[in-house]
């Protein structure tokens, strides 16, 4: 008599292609095995699509920097501060939910009696490896200085280290690349001069090496990307701020080491880039022009040589000139986002050709005092802010992928 057994397994995501596997022997038994049957749903691509904005908090009075990075699919970690009552930073947990909204769970306040600055002072984050975050910073402390933190995340549970001084002062355009699973190298300005530094984290604990000096800003910041393991590049205001430079460092434990000279990059931007990794060896910026244009270029690199594309206008507007936001969020795709701080913002997906860009078409976000993009997972991204208006923290998810709406399911069924 043959002999049946059937088991289900459920695969999600995955594509299964149908086949019988070949009889085995043994024990002098003789046992067969083929996948019979294939339920699959896929996410498809679209063009980004917006949910209305959620609130995350809008009980604190003078709120103050945000940032946010995913934990892991569906699941992103938000980090925000406020300047009442003696200052706090305070983390939650954003869990998309249908019709691309969100639920926050996990709140807690995690330093009491300071806070991160706003704008071009906001802080940065990156996840480092699974559970474990760096977020860096310009705090106020009794006095303004600048302050790196670990931060662990366990289920919907936050916790923080102590705090790790990178600067003993006040310092503007905190960005960080992640490097390996312990560290990550983190790009900041302070006295005109862009500065970079790696930063380790052990449990709680972050430490750094030494800095190295990039050059000079202007006062308009740079911003730092991971190209691959153990190389990055930065991007910062030069030549008395009207144009901005780039140069690749290479990481050796906590050691950078800049390559070649300084390269002054196409065209004269002026204000604040922000630096985003798309995928290995692919990067992008974001840029205010001398003509009234935010601005994106692609950069790809072999090795140290790093190859510029062509600036792509995503906005002429006289009015956007507030901090931007960007991140990768795929292969070939990146969203951006800017704010003019009084009436609304503006965020858009950018697809990839090599170098060349093609936006799919702006769409309004609120008045952010800067809007921050988090890396996504395959489906969607989170874009948050404080909308300064009503001191409220806000956030958007941004969908590129439609999600799947059932489990994708194979049959396997071995018999004797």
């Amino acid at each position: 008599m043959k002999k049946k057994i059937i088991i289900t397994g459920i695969i999600l995501g995955v594509l299964i292609l149908a086949f019988v596997l070949s009889s085995c022997t043994n024990n002098d038994k003789s046992y067969s095995s083929e996948i019979v049957n294939i339920s699959t749903t896929y996410g498809s691509s679209i063009t980004t699509t917006y949910g209305s904005s959620v609130t995350i908090n809008s009980s604190l009075a003078d709120g103050s920097g945000i940032a946010a990075c995913l934990i892991e699919e569906g699941k992103f970690l938000v980090i925000y501060s406020s300047f009442s009552s003696g200052g706090s930073i305070r983390g939650c947990i954003v869990t998309p939910s249908g019709d691309k909204s969100f639920t926050v769970s996990g709140d807690v306040e995690l330093v009491s009696g300071v806070y991160f600055g706003d704008g071009s002072s906001a802080p940065d984050i990156v996840k480092v490896d699974d559970g474990k975050f760096i977020i860096a910073g310009k705090v106020y402390d009794s006095a303004w200085k600048s302050y790196a933190y670990a931060i662990s995340v366990s289920g919907d549970t936050i916790s923080i280290g102590a705090k790790y001084e990178f600067y003993a002062g006040e310092t503007r355009g905190a960005h960080l690349a992640k490097i390996d699973t312990d560290k990550a190298v983190l790009g900041y300005q302070y006295a005109s001069t862009y500065y970079g530094r790696v930063l380790s984290v052990s449990g709680t604990t972050v430490s750094g090496g030494s800095e190295v000096s990039l050059g000079y800003t202007g006062g308009k910041a740079g911003g730092v990307a991971r190209l691959e393991d153990n190389k990055v590049l930065f991007i910062y205001n030069a030549n008395s701020a009207t144009s901005f430079e780039r140069r690749v460092g290479n990481i050796s434990e906590t050691t950078i080491t800049l390559a070649g000279s300084a390269t002054d990059m196409a065209a004269d931007m002026w204000l604040r880039p922000r630096v985003f990794y798309i995928q290995d060896n692919k990067v992008g910026v974001i840029g205010y022009d001398n003509s009234q244009h935010w601005e994106v270029m692609i950069l790809t690199s072999s090795g140290d040589t790093v190859t510029e594309g062509s600036w792509t206008e995503l906005l002429n507007s006289s009015s956007y000139q507030d901090y931007p936001g960007g991140n990768g969020v795929g292969t070939d795709k990146f969203i951006v986002a800017v704010s003019d701080w009084d009436t609304n913002g503006k965020a858009d997906t950018g697809n990839i050709s090599t170098r060349t860009i093609t936006f799919e078409g702006n769409s309004s976000i609120e008045n952010f005092s800067r809007a921050y993009v988090s890396n996504g997972d395959q489906y969607r991204t989170l874009i948050v802010g404080r909308e300064h208006t009503s001191d409220r923290f806000l956030g958007y998810i941004a969908e590129y992928k439609t999600p799947p709406s059932t489990a994708t399911g194979a049959f396997f069924q071995f018999f004797q």
